[in-house]
């Protein structure tokens, strides 16, 4: 029976991209609609900037995680990315007096979608940091970052 060789590395790098790839994609497709959210966050003087950042993140980054090209470096930014995200769109769950400065929860989202979505976020990180330990063409300054933290 012949089985093709297909590499975990490259099924686990196929399955992060998936959340990356359809947001993108989603945001491409609606972009009037993720615009107006961005300016809604308080951010309408670079809304549009923003927009074109967020794509390439996602879009950029999935297609370079794809093609095992700089997956570190995207890794990093992605888990970058997650956090002001969270804090920004899903913080809702949060209670009042702890989350005052932040906008919350996008319209449509309970509290506990919310808190899920955050999570959800703080367990994407996790796998990006695997990711990031698995890739072979991490610089020297990454890998020794990691054999210092004890996790390499």
């Amino acid at each position: 029976m012949f089985m093709p060789k297909v590499s975990v590395y490259f099924v686990i790098r196929l399955l992060t991209c998936g959340i990356w790839l359809s947001a993108g994609l989603h945001k491409l497709f609606n972009s009037g609609f993720h615009i107006k959210g961005i300016e809604l966050h308080g951010m309408a003087f670079a809304a549009t900037a923003i927009f074109v950042v967020v794509l390439l993140i996602e879009v950029g980054g999935s297609s370079l995680v794809l093609f095992n090209k700089y997956v570190w470096a995207v890794c990093i930014i992605w888990i970058g990315f997650l956090f002001p995200a969270s804090v920004l769109y899903h913080t809702g769950w949060i209670p009042e007096f702890l989350a005052e400065n932040f906008v919350g929860s996008p319209p449509g989202f309970t509290p506990f979608s919310s808190m899920v979505a955050f999570f959800k976020n703080v367990s994407i990180a996790g796998g990006l940091i695997a990711l990031i330990y698995f890739d072979q063409s991490k610089p020297l300054w990454l890998r020794n970052l990691l054999e210092r933290s004890g996790t390499e």
